[in-house]
């Protein structure tokens, strides 16, 4: 990668999720199921505003299409993209176990 701006061309700039972009994965809104018909996606991005398919009454979520977050990430920039937070140690989530 060319630290210089001035030196820099197309092609160092073609695939930015290569270079440090957004992944999916680490985003609060991606959601991996096994599982996936051929008609109906299950994994991809549930945000609220880029679902293909949502519905408003709560035992119809089933029937939920998510975003392509394949599509919606292609350049590494999501802009709904939000951090998951970090996983909290063994000894941590024992205790909170214990705790309820």
């Amino acid at each position: 990668m060319v630290l210089d701006p001035s030196k820099s061309s197309a092609k160092d700039f073609a695939r930015p999720s290569a270079q440090g972009g957004v992944k999916c994965a680490d985003c609060v809104h991606f959601r991996q199921r096994l599982g996936d018909t051929p008609w109906k996606r299950k994994s991809g991005c549930y945000h609220p505003e880029l679902l293909e398919q949502s519905q408003t009454d709560r035992f119809l979520k089933e029937q939920v299409v998510p975003g392509n977050h394949e599509k919606i990430n292609l350049k590494g920039d999501c802009a709904k993209f939000q951090a998951r937070a970090p996983r909290q140690s063994l000894v941590q989530r024992l205790l909170a176990a214990l705790k309820t």
